[in-house]
C-alpha cells in the first residue's frame, strides 16, 4: 500500500540515500512505518506532520544515540537502530526490520488465562529485556503489548523486543528538564504508574516494572488493567478469585501505587517470581472457561427479550484519540456481544460511527454510515482509527454535531433516534460563553434560559441531583481552558475532510469552526424524537460539564466511567432505555451491583418514557 512518503528518496545522517517503498503500517500515534527499497532488511519510521510526532520522533533518536555505542550489549532486547535524518522538515529512523509480531496482537486472542508457567515465561522476557534496557541506564516509559515485539519461535527468554522510545528518559532524567516536556507525556491508560503525571519526578525503574505488571494483569484476567489502581496496587483475584496467589501478590507489588512498595529493578522481580512453587494444578484457567462458558450463553442478551419493529437510528460519536484507545479496545473485545444484542433487538438499526479528534490532529473527522446489519458494524467498527497528534484537551465535537444537523440522513419514519456520545473531554469554543444563552436579549434569550432551565430540572430528576445546586455550576462557568479555540482563538482551522470543506468553507476559502450549541439546538429541533446521552470517561470538571450539557440539551443522561471495564454494559443500557421496558430490565437483571448502580440514570430515564 502506498503512503505519503512512498517513492520519496530521503538522505540519511551517514550519507546513505534511501528509497521509501510501501506503507507497513500507519496506525501508531506518533509515526508511519514503510518498507525501504533494495533493502529488505530495514524498515524506515517517519515522523507524522505534528509538533509532538516530530518531538517523540527526535527524542527517539537521542535515545537511540545514547545505546549506539554500547553494541551487542543492547541489540538482542532492541530494535536495531541503523540510521537517522530529515526529509521536508520531517525527522525519521531507519530500524532493523524484526520478525514476529506484537505482543498485543499475541494476547489479545487468548480465550484463557494464562496457566502458572506461560505467565512466568512471558514475564521473565519481558523483565530481562527491561533489565538489559535500564543496564544502559535509559527508563523506557511506555512499556505495553504494542510496543513489545514477540516472536514464538525464539528460544525461551529470547522472544521479547522493546520498540518505541519515543518518550524514554534518562535514568533519574525527569519532563521538566526537556523544552518538550509537554510532548512527551505518558498517556497509556492503565499501563502508565501513578506518578507518569509528576513531569518533576526522575525517572526510575520502578516507573516499568509498574508496567510490567499492568501486562501481566491482563494475561492473568484477560481484563484491561484500570488507570487507577487500588491503594494495594492490581490484585487478579479480585476478578478470577481462584488465580495463584503468589502471582497475584508479585501482580500487586508491581503495580503498588507507592514507588517505595514495588520492586525496585526487574532482577528483584524476575528473582521473586522465579522462588514461587508452581501450583500443582492451573485451577483458575478451568474456573475461568467455565465461567466464561456460562457468561457467553447468558451475558446480557436474554431469549425473552422482544423484537422492536420500529426503526432505530443510532449514531456514536466517539473520541478517537490516543487517550480513549482503552474504551476502544474493550469494545472492540466484545464486540461481537454488543452487535448480537443490538442487531437481534433492534432489527431495522441503523447504526453510524463517528470519530472525532482535535484541531492539530491528522485528521480530526471520521465518519461511516449506514451499518445495518452485525457483520458490517463488526467489521466497520474494527476500521475505526486512532486519530493521532493535537491537543490535550479540545476535541472537535463541534463538528460532529454540525454534521449530525446538516449534512447527516435521518430516517424520517424512524421513531426511536439516539446521538451516544463517548469520550473524555469538552468541545473546542464551548466555554466561551454559557452554553443555554442563544439569541438576541429579550424575550428571545429569556425564553431560550427558560427552555434550558426546564431541561436541566429533567436532568436533575434523572440524576438525583439538586436543581438549584446544579444551576449555579452552569452560571458560575469558572472552569479553565487550557487548550480551546474559543472566541479570543482561531475561528478557522486546517483540515482537507470533504465533509467539513463542503459544509464550513467560507468566501474567502477557510474551513471556520461551527457554533457547536447552534448545531445541537438545529439538530434537536427538526428531529424532534431525538436523545443524546453521554459516556463521560475523563476528570476534568470542564470536560464533565460539557458532557452534562450535551445530556441536559438532549434530554438524556450523563454516565461518569471510571474505568473501561463497564462500558459494554454502559454502553447498551444506554441504547436499550430508550425503549421496551421489558428489554431494559431483563437487561439490568444480569448486572452486577456496580454496574446496576452506574445505569441508575438510565433505568429512571427509561422509566419515565415508558409511564409517559
Amino acid at each position: 500500500m502506498d503512503g505519503n512518503w512512498t517513492n520519496h528518496a530521503v538522505e540519511a545522517n551517514s550519507k546513505g540515500e534511501y528509497v521509501i517503498g510501501s506503507l507497513i503500517d500507519d496506525s501508531g500515534g506518533m509515526a508511519e512505518i514503510y518498507n525501504v527499497e533494495t533493502h529488505s532488511d530495514i524498515v524506515c519510521k517517519i515522523s507524522r506532520s505534528e509538533e509532538v510526532a516530530r518531538d517523540n520522533v527526535k527524542n527517539e533518536i537521542r535515545i537511540f544515540k545514547e545505546l549506539e555505542g554500547l553494541g551487542s550489549a543492547i541489540s538482542s532486547r532492541t530494535v536495531m537502530f541503523v540510521d537517522h535524518g530529515e526529509r521536508m522538515g520531517e525527522p525519521f529512523i531507519l530500524l532493523k526490520r524484526l520478525d514476529g509480531k506484537d505482543l498485543h496482537d499475541e494476547i489479545k486472542v487468548l480465550s484463557n488465562p494464562m496457566n502458572f508457567n506461560d505467565f512466568v515465561l512471558l514475564a521473565t522476557d519481558i523483565l530481562l529485556a527491561i533489565e538489559n534496557l535500564h543496564y544502559c541506564n535509559i527508563i523506557h516509559r511506555d512499556i505495553k503489548p504494542k510496543n513489545l515485539r514477540y516472536v514464538e519461535t525464539e528460544k525461551e527468554y529470547f522472544r521479547i523486543t522493546i520498540l518505541d522510545f519515543g518518550i524514554s528518559l534518562e535514568l533519574g532524567e525527569s519532563l521538566i528538564d526537556l523544552p518538550n516536556s509537554r510532548h512527551l507525556k505518558c498517556k497509556s491508560g492503565g499501563y502508565s504508574p501513578p506518578e507518569s503525571s509528576d513531569d518533576k519526578l526522575g525517572a526510575q525503574p520502578s516507573f516499568d516494572i509498574y508496567s510490567v505488571g499492568a501486562i501481566m494483569f491482563y494475561c492473568a484476567t484477560l481484563t484491561n488493567p484500570p488507570e487507577i489502581p487500588s491503594d494495594e496496587g492490581l490484585h487478579p483475584r479480585t476478578i478470577l478469585p481462584t488465580f495463584d496467589k503468589n502471582l497475584n501478590d508479585w501482580v500487586a507489588k508491581c503495580t503498588h501505587p507507592l514507588i517505595k512498595k514495588r520492586f525496585q529493578s526487574a532482577r528483584e522481580a524476575i528473582d521473586a517470581l522465579h522462588a514461587f512453587e508452581p501450583p500443582f494444578e492451573d485451577t483458575w484457567v478451568e474456573d475461568y472457561s467455565k465461567e466464561a462458558t456460562i457468561q457467553h450463553r447468558n451475558k446480557y442478551l436474554n431469549d425473552k427479550m422482544d423484537k422492536s419493529a420500529d426503526k432505530y437510528d443510532l449514531v456514536i460519536v466517539m473520541d478517537s484519540t490516543e487517550s480513549m484507545e482503552p474504551y476502544r479496545e474493550r469494545l472492540k473485545q466484545d464486540l461481537e456481544t454488543v452487535s448480537e444484542l443490538l442487531y437481534k433487538v433492534f432489527p431495522k438499526l441503523k447504526i453510524t460511527l463517528i470519530g472525532i479528534g482535535d484541531y492539530e490532529s491528522d485528521d480530526i473527522f471520521q465518519k461511516i454510515d449506514n451499518l445495518c446489519d452485525k457483520p458490517t458494524f463488526e467489521r466497520e467498527f474494527n476500521k475505526l482509527n486512532i486519530i493521532t497528534g493535537g491537543g490535550d484537551d479540545a476535541e472537535a465535537y463541534e463538528f460532529a454535531f454540525s454534521v449530525l444537523a446538516r449534512q447527516h440522513k435521518w430516517r424520517a419514519d424512524a421513531p426511536q433516534k439516539m446521538v451516544l456520545v463517548i469520550g473524555d473531554s469538552f468541545s473546542h469554543g464551548f466555554p466561551v460563553r454559557l452554553p443555554y444563552q442563544r439569541g438576541e436579549w429579550g424575550q428571545e434569550r429569556d425564553s431560550n434560559i427558560d427552555s434550558f432551565n426546564s431541561q436541566l430540572k429533567q436532568y436533575c430528576s434523572r440524576h438525583k441531583l439538586d436543581f438549584s445546586q446544579k444551576l449555579n455550576e452552569f452560571e458560575n462557568h469558572n472552569f479553565p481552558a487550557v487548550d480551546n479555540h474559543g472566541a479570543k482563538g482561531t475561528q478557522y482551522i486546517e483540515t482537507r475532510n470533504p465533509i467539513l470543506m463542503k459544509l464550513h468553507t467560507d468566501k474567502d476559502g477557510k474551513v471556520r469552526r461551527p457554533n457547536i450549541d447552534k448545531a445541537i439546538e438545529k439538530l434537536i429541533t427538526e428531529q424532534n424524537s431525538i436523545t443524546i446521552n453521554t459516556l463521560y470517561c475523563g476528570v476534568s470538571k470542564l470536560s464533565k460539564k460539557f458532557f452534562e450539557y450535551l445530556a441536559i440539551r438532549g434530554e438524556g443522561v450523563l454516565l461518569k466511567m471510571d474505568s473501561e471495564n463497564d462500558v459494554v454494559a454502559a454502553v447498551l443500557g444506554l441504547i436499550l432505555s430508550t425503549g421496551n421496558d421489558k428489554n431494559y430490565q431483563l437487561f439490568v437483571e444480569q448486572l452486577n451491583d456496580e454496574q446496576t448502580v452506574l445505569l441508575a440514570p438510565a433505568t429512571e430515564l427509561n422509566s419515565s418514557n415508558n409511564s409517559s
